[in-house]
């Protein structure tokens, strides 16, 4: 007895589609290996779940984000003639294999134009580097110089409080409290976790 030919549309309960999703992207990952692996090219394929969940397959031995940077590198010609071309050959295997589905369905230009969508994509990878750097002060140190110039960022910044809070010690009648000054120590160094 064969297999039956499926329909393809969408699946109508949520459930089902979630249970088809799950076995049937256990398929793609095992496909998506064996493609990588026998013309030895970099893959990755973006999925969200039918939940919204994001996930990838990574089917190549480069990492997924040096994938992603040389896909959103090319042209934005480029891009749009091979999804031209993918969807043709999409189109050609739907007619082989006497599927009922429209392919221009998935071809409706967004709104913006490609142009405008590469140059925001460009804005947030500058912005991404940035926050990426300032990130980096204070993650692990890999030189020395490094690590020097942050301590003296934060020596400033603690001379800055302590000078505040002599100013402010100087306005109040209490006297000098040694547990305050620790109290602002702990809160520096609390806010700068938090950047």
């Amino acid at each position: 007895m064969g297999r039956v030919k499926l329909a393809i549309k969408t699946i109508e309960t949520a459930v089902g589609r979630q249970v088809t999703y799950s076995k049937r992207r256990a398929g793609l990952e095992k496909k998506a290996q064996e493609l990588a692996t026998l013309c030895d090219i970099d893959l990755l394929l973006i999925l969200f779940s039918p939940a919204g969940k994001p996930s990838w397959i990574n089917g190549s031995k480069s990492p997924p984000e040096e994938v992603l940077m040389r896909f959103a590198n090319l042209s934005p010609q480029d891009r749009a003639k091979r999804k031209v071309e993918a969807l043709e050959q999409l189109k050609r295997v739907f007619k082989k294999l006497d599927h009922n589905v429209n392919v221009e369905d998935y071809t409706r230009v967004p709104t913006n134009s490609i142009e405008e969508l590469h140059q925001h994509l460009q804005n947030l990878q500058l912005q991404f580097l940035h926050l990426q750097q300032r990130l980096r002060l204070y993650e692990t140190y890999q030189t020395l110089e490094e690590a020097n110039s942050v301590e003296r960022v934060l020596q400033k910044r603690l001379e800055e409080v302590r000078s505040r809070k002599q100013q402010l010690s100087n306005l109040c009648v209490a006297p000098y409290n040694e547990s305050m000054e620790q109290q602002v120590l702990f809160l520096l160094r609390r806010s700068m976790q938090m950047l």
